[in-house]
């Protein structure tokens, strides 16, 4: 049950990040028509014969650019990654849509144009908040730390429950340490203070002390290298070096000043880091089942059909119909540097 229902949401996860990029690719090809039609309505005269003719273009684009919102309307539904902020920012380029058809049917060739320029501003913004989804989906994808993660070696609950168990054996091995009179307080009482609990002196360890403290050095130490390498296959590893750099120190700790409660108190601040990290996973693996079961055939359905009616908006399937493939950064790049010379 459980495998089938993660396969289940793999392939949703797959067709949304799929339905992104053609988003995307869409939201280009409006965007740079739109551009030209604004370049034409600008070095164009009211009395043209013309006119009429770029006044239809703009209402032609309209119609591509409700494809793009229909298409975002329905990855919504079972994405809780597309906002209410992205939403907003459609809503703000239909109006503006309108108002440049309005304005230019009225004669108002500047204010048309105006609301031309603002409707390559929202664009831009659009485009920068959908390349920021598509990225996180596309780590949510790769991402194997998920509980139902099919990756090799530890996943993320298991580094958990391993944390959370070295946790206990530190914990326990600071008591028996209270537990036991400390050697060098013997010699000198003056000493038995702060050292006592807090450093747990090496003289007080034993050979039994010392190997119980070595086991969890080497346990630690196995459960940062597995994460590490979890996080660096998912892309994460930047984002979570903080964490990684603290689990060195702990391990530094361990080694320094042995069975120590502030060393303890670090370890239970990665065990909470931990519990984050799973949590917030789980949270976009709750919304995918919620919405796999009854969407899945729906989603297939839909873009079928709006893969018709994108057909009838460009009237060419080469546009739409093209190979979808990743943005690369180079291209990101290249996009963005385009929107801001069209703002400038």
């Amino acid at each position: 049950m459980k495998s089938a229902q993660a396969g289940a949401q793999g392939v949703q996860l797959d067709a949304n990040i799929e339905t992104m990029r053609q988003i995307l690719d869409n939201l280009m090809v409006f965007s740079f028509e739109q551009e030209a039609l604004l370049l034409d309505f600008k070095g164009i005269r009211i009395n043209n014969p013309a006119y009429p003719k770029q006044l239809k273009k703009q209402q032609i684009l309209k119609e591509h650019f409700q494809h793009i919102d229909d298409s975002l309307f329905v990855l919504a539904m079972n994405n809780p990654m597309i906002s209410e902020e992205i939403t907003s920012k459609l809503t703000d380029i239909e109006f503006d849509i309108n108002k440049a058809l309005e304005r230019l049917a009225q004669n108002e060739l500047s204010q048309g144009t105006a609301s031309q320029q603002y409707v390559m501003t929202n664009t831009n913004e659009l485009a920068n908040m959908l390349s920021e989804v598509l990225g996180n989906m596309q780590e949510m994808a790769n991402l194997s730390l998920s509980p139902n993660g099919s990756g090799e070696g530890m996943q993320l609950p298991d580094i958990i429950k391993a944390q959370e168990g070295l946790n206990k054996e530190m914990e326990e091995g600071i008591e028996e340490g209270e537990g036991k009179p400390n050697q060098k307080g013997k010699d000198n009482p003056g000493e038995n203070g702060k050292d006592g609990k807090e450093g747990q002196g090496e003289g007080q360890l034993g050979e039994e002390g010392s190997a119980k403290l070595y086991e969890i050095f080497k346990e630690q130490q196995l459960l940062r290298q597995q994460l590490e390498d979890k996080l660096r296959e998912a892309g994460l590893d930047k984002k979570n070096a903080g964490m990684l750099n603290e689990m060195e120190r702990i391990e530094r700790e361990l080694l320094e000043k042995g069975f120590n409660r502030e060393t303890l108190r670090r370890m239970n601040q990665i065990q909470h880091r931990l519990l984050q990290l799973e949590e917030a996973v789980r949270e976009q693996e709750e919304e995918d089942r919620r919405t796999s079961k009854t969407n899945l055939e729906n989603f297939k359905n839909t873009t079928q059909d709006q893969n018709l009616r994108a057909k009838e908006y460009f009237n060419s399937t080469e546009i739409l119909n093209r190979q979808s493939l990743p943005l690369r950064q180079i291209y990101k790049t290249k996009v963005k540097r385009y929107f801001e010379s069209v703002e400038n």
